[in-house]
């Protein structure tokens, strides 16, 4: 599951939720398998790319632009979730308790899951630094393996929440949803790369996204004709890692990733000669090069009339 909202803005550079904008929960997947029931040879990836690629080029152009396609994407699918994805253990700033240890409320992320340790014992001893720590995953673009990082906890928590002071940092908290943000650089520089190189099938950009994600095993709805009352279900730590998933499904599936030679776009298509994301292009270029063939061609001579 992931949540999205009823309505974002752009402010001072960041995609946000606007002011009394509903909250949605949805599940990423039942979009991704409504784009393939009606066989456009899109998906929710595939669009995030084109949108970011020209709110890029709107960022680089300068002047004042609205970034339309990105935002309507994200209305669409919601924010990637970038910070739940990179990071595997957060720690709250620190203070003593009525025994003199220094503790701290904590997070864990294990595979797709934010389990709450809880008020523990905060990491640093006796002396952390007073303004917390955020201990991120270090897999880059290019190394999905590697020792923890330890960051800055305000400065990074800065970058995506506007305000948070006194909040929840758990991603089941509405108030945290709300104040969650991302900004127009990262969702552009950052997500479009580690996508547009696992569409690519980097390996390595593959394994990235698809860490933020776990099986899990989960009750299953009681049902007469079943005596299974546990199912495995997939959990995803952001929607980052979900568009990994599919990814993943679609290459599994023999798809290939094009772009169209009519409109540009990038499509999926298993089809060997596939050129076109739709047949509106196919059509479009075909009555293109028929009318260019009728210009070109010399107009036939009038043969002379014979003579009686």
């Amino acid at each position: 599951m992931w949540w999205k909202f009823s309505d974002y803005q752009v402010k001072d550079g960041y995609i946000q939720p606007a002011p009394n904008a509903r909250m949605i929960d949805y599940n990423p997947m039942d979009l991704f398998q409504r784009e393939a029931r009606l066989l456009r040879g899109s998906s929710p990836y595939i669009e995030f790319l084109d949108a970011a690629g020209k709110a890029w080029v709107d960022l680089r152009q300068g002047g004042n632009p609205s970034f339309r396609e990105l935002l309507d994407w994200v209305h669409e699918y919601g924010l990637l979730g970038l910070f739940w994805h990179e990071s595997i253990h957060i720690q709250e700033p620190s203070y003593l308790d009525g025994h003199g240890i220094r503790v701290a409320r904590s997070l864990t992320r294990l595979g797709g899951q934010w389990l709450d340790n809880g008020i523990e014992g905060a990491l640093g001893g006796d002396e952390p630094p007073k303004k917390g720590l955020l201990i991120q995953s270090s897999m880059g673009p290019y190394s999905p393996a590697g020792e923890p990082q330890v960051v800055p906890f305000n400065i990074v928590v800065g970058w995506y929440f506007e305000q948070f002071n006194g909040l929840v940092l758990h991603p089941s908290n509405e108030e945290c949803r709300r104040a969650y943000r991302e900004s127009i650089d990262e969702l552009c520089e950052h997500g479009s790369t580690q996508l547009g190189d696992a569409v690519d099938g980097n390996e390595q950009s593959l394994n990235y996204l698809l860490a933020g994600s776990s099986d899990w095993v989960k009750p299953k709805p009681k049902s007469r004709s079943s005596s299974t009352r546990l199912e495995i279900g997939r959990v995803y730590a952001s929607l980052f890692s979900a568009l990994g998933w599919m990814i993943v499904t679609d290459k599994v599936n023999g798809q290939r990733f094009l772009h169209c030679e009519g409109c540009g776009r990038r499509f999926s298509s298993d089809r060997y000669q596939a050129k076109f994301c739709t047949d509106s292009c196919r059509s479009r270029v075909h009555k293109r090069k028929t009318r260019a063939a009728m210009t070109k061609a010399p107009k036939r001579a009038d043969k002379p009339k014979r003579s009686k």
